[in-house]
């Protein structure tokens, strides 16, 4: 009769938000310690590029490096999380149906 009224909150178990939390670190982590790397092994690569294909113009090259570093922390923390969270979780059903 009525609509429900949670405004979009989903009702979790305390498992899922722990899992979704361990996820979050997970991921937190792994973009701590691979930004640097990846960063580092593709930022020439990416100016180059940019540069041969739009030209070279003041500030270009500042502007590509801070938009690089944020577009591969972005790419890492989000691939990060899917990751973690799908493996955290296909190993808590496996846990669950195993001893439950």
């Amino acid at each position: 009769m009525y609509p429900n009224q949670s405004n979009g909150a989903v009702n979790s178990s305390p498992l899922t938000k722990s899992l979704d939390g361990c996820a979050l670190v997970g991921a937190g982590t792994a973009t701590f310690f691979g930004t640097p790397p990846v960063y580092s092994a593709s930022v020439q690569h990416v100016i180059d590029f940019s540069v041969r294909h739009y030209g070279r113009w003041n500030g270009l090259e500042d502007l590509i490096s801070i938009s690089w570093w944020l577009l591969v922390a972005v790419a890492l923390f989000v691939s990060g999380r899917l990751i973690f969270s799908a493996v955290f979780m296909m190993l808590a059903s496996r846990f669950f149906s195993r001893f439950l």
